[in-house]
């Protein structure tokens, strides 16, 4: 009888079970089928930010620009477009970006350091910010100049102002314009004058360019025939040969002094 009375309480909990595991199943395909389809669709996506009407977005770049005539810390203004930058339209942010960069130029920061934090909105603005960013990417990295002497080879720099070339030829209505023109005849003058002295190009004691700086220019000239910046090297070329190399001469001197205007001429808009 013990035995008949053991095997019926069995039963009995493995029908509470069965009815248990039946119930949970029930209540969870209730549950699924109460669900609003766009509440499943939160559960597995970030919410989408919609834009901020105008004047909403007016007060955002209004409360921007106070921070930067503020001279808050560039953390500071970070956070802020970090906190901001997903209500605005895209004119909004070419703004606050190519601002943070103007801003950072009057900072203490080195420029491998500005690069870093503007690359991080590199996915949100124009394709001329885009390309503004690839030029100074090799700048950030590795300087060309401190101001008294040369970081990089004249190949190389002579290389960046090609690329810097191709930008203002890309975008001759840029926001970035200036400031890609004034980067290009830096790159120009550090090719040919140096840190602001010819001279160290020239044989020691001496004041004739040496050889292997002539080559390098004819080089970067065979290379990119058709571009404004060889046209610069050609003309350049053309009077040091004039002149047997020499970096003294009238005519090397009256090219110095005339690179600006050269320079302009090439980028006549």
């Amino acid at each position: 009888m013990f035995k008949r009375l053991k095997n019926l309480v069995l039963i009995i909990l493995f029908i509470s079970m069965i009815f248990t595991l039946l119930a949970c199943n029930s209540s969870k395909e209730k549950d699924k089928s109460t669900l609003n389809p766009s509440e499943i669709k939160e559960q597995t996506k970030d919410e989408v930010v919609s834009l901020l009407s105008k004047e909403e977005q007016d007060l955002v770049m209004n409360k921007y620009y106070k921070l930067l005539t503020e001279n808050k810390v560039v953390g500071d203004i970070s956070d802020f477009i970090d906190e901001n930058i997903g209500g605005l339209d895209n004119e909004n942010i070419e703004i606050m970006i190519v601002s943070l960069e103007t801003y950072l130029s009057t900072t203490n920061s080195s420029v491998d350091e500005d690069y870093g934090l503007l690359h991080e909105y590199k996915d949100y603005v124009s394709d001329e910010m885009k390309s503004y960013l690839d030029v100074i990417e090799r700048e950030a990295s590795n300087i060309f100049t401190d101001g008294e002497s040369l970081n990089v080879d004249i190949v190389e720099i002579m290389d960046r102002a090609i690329e810097a070339e191709k930008h203002l030829d890309e975008f001759p209505e840029g926001k970035i314009y200036n400031k890609i023109y004034d980067l290009y005849g830096q790159y120009i003058k550090g090719a040919l004058l140096g840190a602001g002295n010819p001279y160290i190009f020239a044989e020691d004691g001496s004041t004739i360019i040496k050889e292997e700086y002539l080559e390098k220019y004819k080089a970067v000239i065979e290379k990119s025939k058709s571009s404004k910046t060889t046209k610069i090297l050609s003309k350049y070329v053309g009077v040091l040969e004039n002149e047997n190399g020499d970096l003294n001469s009238h005519s090397v001197n009256e090219f110095y002094d005339n690179l600006d205007i050269l320079i302009e001429d090439m980028f006549l808009r």
